[in-house]
């Protein structure tokens, strides 16, 4: 997974609703930002990227909120192809 972290600025990363969250360590090396759920009591990764870098790991709330999220960036991407790609 590292390797396709990589190609992203933003990883929304599973687990932390239902129970604890996945690897947040991974696509903040990658450079992205990290995005996932708030079970996170149990991750010293999210604790340690947050006292790196509070900017780049967000804990959201609700499933809700991380749709919310995933919907805003996929826009952002939709964007971001349109402007850019198609006036080349």
């Amino acid at each position: 997974m590292l390797e396709l972290y990589a190609e992203f600025q933003v990883a929304l990363v599973g687990g932390g609703f239902f129970g604890h969250t996945h690897s947040v360590l991974e696509p903040y090396l990658a450079g992205c930002t990290v995005y996932c759920g708030p079970n996170v009591y149990r991750s010293s990764e999210y604790y340690q990227v947050k006292a790196i870098d509070d900017k780049k790991i967000f804990s959201l709330a609700t499933i809700e909120q991380w749709r919310s999220e995933c919907l805003n960036k996929i826009k952002q991407l939709e964007n971001y192809m349109t402007t850019n790609l198609t006036n080349k």
